[in-house]
């Protein structure tokens, strides 16, 4: 596929597009590779500050890779240029070179090649970016980073807004800084695609933004994500979590959060070349989407969780949990289901629940954050239920002098034992060799907590 199936918008920044050609379970890469992608079309000769853009810019770039080379002489640099080759009225929309390929310690070749390029030509920012792709040697264990200084607007009909999914489908993912060479405040809407707009307007300001630029391109990002309850602390642990890469819809982590050694949510590691989806499985789910990260720095994800607890214990049978119970939402939604005399965590909110006991227990409930919703059930009774011969049988709870069928077993061989809870009921029974409905015999008989009740027919 050529680039030219892809349209791109305008742009005049600084982009700093982070990525990996295979996202590392480690969060410490081995090696980390800086490409340059410099503007050279015409527009950089215009004056700032008494200097032309592109003497300004390569001044900085030169102090910056010093900079990094006196402290980290394994970072590898790479540049390629675009609008140097070419004059502007050959409109020449193809105009970019890797000028130099990634190298350790090459400040003098920088020097070098910089010295000798003359602004004349086009602004061919998304081809270049687009060539930009095979610019990375294959390597795992690489960070993969690109930086993008321009001034001027794209002149050959681009849109970046379509590199990023290029960049994903070739394992580099677009997180940029958008930094504008003077830029006037109302074209920064162009760059609300694109991600986080800083305007430059003087040598040090660039230079500034160049080394936060820099600094974030170098470092490891870092992830916390505090759950933050119904009084506004982040004192929520133990729930799980799971996040998703949201342009691949890949699962990156799924995690149980905990409280660190000292108190505070515990740092996780995340690619910031991606946004997420995080989803948070509380009951009902918090789904959070759209999460940017910061490229190296520690990001807070803050998560609103207004969690209460529903406690159902049931009398006589505290060691007993085998007991269920269904939660769902007002629309009737099933939400969960969870054994009675645990400490069900729900978000704030109103409930209907079912405790499957024999007969079911409904119940409406209001769920408040940071509270608990207690409920207790009285202790069931044993029935015994005892036929000489095989036949059907169902039992019915008796009330205001109507009958509700509970329970129904329609293959009694000899005796089965039920848990009841307290009340009236009536039983019902016919044998299979009876073929006669009016042979249908019932016996009415009362349950009492912790009592054992036998019926014969």
């Amino acid at each position: 596929m050529k680039w030219r199936d892809y349209k791109f918008l305008p742009l005049l920044a600084i982009l700093l597009l982070g990525g990996l050609r295979a996202m590392s379970q480690s969060p410490i890469y081995q090696k980390t590779r800086i490409l340059f992608v410099l503007d050279a079309s015409g527009s950089m000769e215009g004056q700032w500050n008494k200097q032309t853009k592109f003497e300004v810019a390569k001044e900085i770039l030169i102090e910056v890779l010093d900079s990094v080379y006196a402290k980290n002489k394994d970072v590898e640099f790479g540049l390629r240029l675009f609008g140097h080759q070419s004059a502007r009225d050959e409109k020449n929309c193809e105009d970019t070179r890797l000028e130099i390929p990634f190298g350790k310690n090459n400040l003098e070749e920088f020097e070098r090649v910089l010295s000798e390029v003359t602004p004349q030509g086009q602004t061919p920012i998304a081809y270049s970016l687009f060539q930009a792709i095979n610019d990375f040697p294959e390597d795992p264990g690489s960070k993969n980073v690109v930086i993008l200084i321009t001034d001027g607007l794209e002149s050959c009909e681009g849109n970046p807004c379509a590199v990023a999914p290029l960049l994903s489908q070739n394992h580099i993912a677009l997180r940029p800084f958008v930094i504008g060479l003077g830029l006037e405040l109302e074209n920064e809407d162009y760059f609300d695609c694109i991600g986080k707009f800083l305007n430059a307007n003087d040598k040090p300001s660039l230079e500034n933004v160049m080394n936060v630029v820099i600094s974030q391109a170098m470092n490891n990002t870092t992830a916390e994500i505090r759950l933050v309850d119904a009084s506004g602390q982040a004192r929520l642990y133990d729930i799980p979590v799971s996040i998703y890469n949201q342009r691949s819809k890949k699962l990156e982590k799924v995690l149980i959060t905990a409280r660190g050694y000292k108190g505070e949510s515990d740092t996780i590691y995340l690619s910031p070349v991606s946004d997420y989806d995080i989803i948070v499985h509380t009951t009902p789910e918090i789904i959070k989407k759209g999460v940017s990260l910061e490229p190296g720095r520690h990001n807070i994800i803050a998560i609103d969780a207004p969690i209460g607890y529903l406690q159902i214990n049931r009398q006589g049978f505290r060691k007993i949990n085998d007991v269920q119970c269904v939660v769902k939402n007002e629309k009737g939604e099933l939400l969960s289901v969870f054994n009675i005399n645990n400490f069900q965590p729900l978000l704030q909110g109103r409930y209907y629940i079912e405790i499957l006991t024999l007969p079911r227990v409904e119940k409406q409930i209001n769920i408040k954050g940071g509270e608990t919703y207690r409920l207790e059930i009285p202790a069931a009774g044993r029935l015994t239920v005892n036929s000489s011969r095989t036949g059907i049988y169902s039992i019915y709870k008796v009330s205001g002098g109507k009958i509700d069928m509970i329970y129904e077993n329609r293959d009694l061989r000899g005796k089965e034992t039920l848990q009841l809870q307290p009340g009236e009921y009536l039983a019902v029974f016919r044998q299979y060799k009876y073929k006669s409905s009016k042979l249908t015999k019932s016996k009415k008989f009362s349950i009492r907590s912790g009592s054992a009740t036998s019926i014969w027919f």
